[in-house]
């Protein structure tokens, strides 16, 4: 995924920017709002509204969306947290589940 913190503009353009520009499966716009980043999600790959509305609810934050374009809003502490999870489960619909042998 490749992320962007408050652009100049409209954040489903820099969401939409950040993913084409980087290749990337996924471009995530965020702008802070006090404690909070207010995020524009873009994708032509990835179920964005099934990872957010999980992340949603087991972070008890707001998102969801469309399948290609969502938004959530999450405390700033959580952004790492947010990032990590979305990268692994953009990996996991990649390359499938880690068996273990």
């Amino acid at each position: 995924m490749a992320y962007v913190v408050n652009p100049p503009g409209p954040l489903g353009l820099a969401a939409n920017l950040a993913r084409g520009l980087t290749e990337s499966p996924v471009g995530v716009a965020a702008e802070e709002r006090g404690d909070l980043y207010v995020m524009s999600l873009r994708s032509s790959q990835v179920d964005l509204n099934q990872f957010l509305r999980d992340f949603a609810r087991r972070h008890s934050v707001s998102g969801g969306g469309h399948k290609n374009a969502a938004g959530a809003r999450i405390p700033k502490r959580l952004f790492d947290v947010f990032v990590e999870e979305l990268n692994s489960y953009i990996s996991r619909l990649r390359w499938g589940p880690v068996s273990s042998q």
